[in-house]
């Protein structure tokens, strides 16, 4: 038979467990947005930051950002940018 206090613990588990995993997706979406690679945001963060010398070549590297990410997701090595948001989530909850 059913209680009614392991049904509330199990649904208030369930929640917490669902915010978690919101949270880190979410922290884990706006590192990889400031990746700085021209198709992403972190590109165009970047290009404001640069001085006007090295704006060329980094205009001409824009060209490529969208294989270098698709290199990125092939070989695995986007996990290593996932580490901080990992121990930041852990700082952050609970």
């Amino acid at each position: 038979m059913l209680q009614a206090g392991s049904f509330v613990n199990t649904a208030i588990g369930a929640i917490y467990t669902i915010c978690q995993m919101g949270v880190i997706l979410n922290l884990m979406l706006a590192f990889f947005n400031l990746i700085p690679l021209p198709p992403l945001d972190g590109g165009t963060v970047l290009r404001g930051i640069l001085p006007e010398s090295s704006l060329s070549g980094f205009d001409q590297l824009s060209r490529y950002g969208l294989i270098i990410l698709l290199l990125l997701f092939a070989s695995g090595l986007l996990r290593y940018i996932f580490i901080p948001v990992m121990m930041l989530a852990s700082y952050l909850l609970p």
